[in-house]
């Protein structure tokens, strides 16, 4: 628990007290590791952007637009921020990989290119859970690694169509996961 008042931190904070700024840091520090950790780019690089988007609130906070002025009060609400900026930066972060990987595949990532070696494996897994097992060897296979569709159809015994149907409703899911203007 928070041995100073917080009210009094944040205020300090928002006129420009480094000093204040700099312990409201380090008090909030395990909450920003833990969800620096589960973000999966750089730690560093997401501990980084949650500490700024940390700084931004506090910076922005509107102290007078709460009735009650406590530190618990302040702590949930500062809590619930920084999982909203956690959410909103692994989307950001989700959406970039799509669209390394989309430049990667227009590029000619073709059957030699190794996809699965230049991306970090996580998001290769994280397609696996989101896809079915047909849906993630169809699109793996014709999107990632540059198959055609018509040896897609004799390898897994599809017509054309049926191909097509499969790797439509798996860029679909994709697109709902990574967002509606996500690249897939």
């Amino acid at each position: 628990m928070l041995n100073f008042n917080l009210l009094d931190m944040i205020l300090k904070a928002q006129n420009e007290d480094k000093e204040a700024m700099l312990t409201l840091v380090e008090q909030f520090d395990p909450l920003l590791s833990k969800y620096a950790r589960k973000i999966n780019f750089e730690k560093e690089d997401a501990k980084q952007e949650l500490i700024l988007s940390f700084i931004l609130l506090v910076q922005r906070l509107d102290i007078s637009s709460f009735k009650e002025k406590s530190n618990p009060i302040f702590v949930s609400y500062i809590e619930k921020s920084v999982y909203h900026a956690y959410i909103a930066i692994s989307k950001k972060n989700r959406k970039a990989f799509a669209e390394i990987l989309t430049e990667e595949i227009k590029e000619g990532g073709g059957e030699n290119s190794s996809v699965r070696d230049e991306y970090p494996n996580i998001y290769i897994d994280e397609m696996k859970n989101i896809l079915s097992e047909k849906e993630f060897y169809i699109f793996y296979q014709h999107c990632l690694l540059g198959k055609s569709i018509e040896r897609l159809a004799k390898e897994a015994v599809l017509s054309r169509q049926g191909i097509n149907k499969v790797k439509i409703k798996a860029r679909q899911k994709l697109k709902e996961f990574y967002g509606e203007d996500g690249m897939f």
